[in-house]
C-alpha cells in the first residue's frame, strides 16, 4: 500500500500564501539537494523524498489529494484531504481555511496537482 501511494506521488506541490517565507525556509532546511526543489509557475515542485521528510518532521501541514474519489479510495496518504481538481474552487475555502499552513498537493501524474 505504501509503495502504491508513493508511486502515485509523481508531483508534489507546495504553496503557502502569507507564510511563504517560512515554508520556503522549511523546504530549504530539509533539502539536501537543490535539485529537489524547482520553481514552476508560482509554486514549488518538490521531490517525493523531500515531501516525505516534510511530512515526517512537521505536524502543521495540509496534504491534498487532487485525484478523483475512486482513485482516493484505491489508496491515499493517511490524513490527506480529497479535493478533486475539477472541484478546487468550490472546496478550497471549506477544506483548507488556514492558507498560512504549508500545503502539499499530489495527484497521479502531476498535472492536476499543479
Amino acid at each position: 500500500m505504501k509503495l502504491l501511494i508513493w508511486t502515485l506521488i509523481l508531483a508534489i506541490t507546495l504553496t503557502g500564501c502569507s507564510a511563504k517565507k517560512e515554508s520556503e525556509q522549511t523546504v530549504i532546511e530539509l533539502s539536501t539537494n537543490l535539485n529537489e526543489v524547482k520553481e514552476v509557475d508560482g509554486y514549488k515542485q518538490i521531490s517525493q523524498s523531500l515531501a516525505k521528510q516534510i511530512m515526517d518532521s512537521s505536524s502543521d501541514i495540509v496534504i491534498i489529494d487532487a485525484r478523483e474519489q475512486y482513485e482516493y479510495d484505491e489508496g491515499h496518504i493517511p490524513g490527506a484531504i480529497l479535493m478533486p481538481y475539477l472541484r478546487t474552487q468550490e472546496l478550497a475555502s471549506k477544506l483548507v481555511p488556514d492558507k498560512e499552513q504549508m500545503i502539499l498537493i499530489y495527484c497521479r501524474s502531476g498535472r492536476r496537482s499543479k
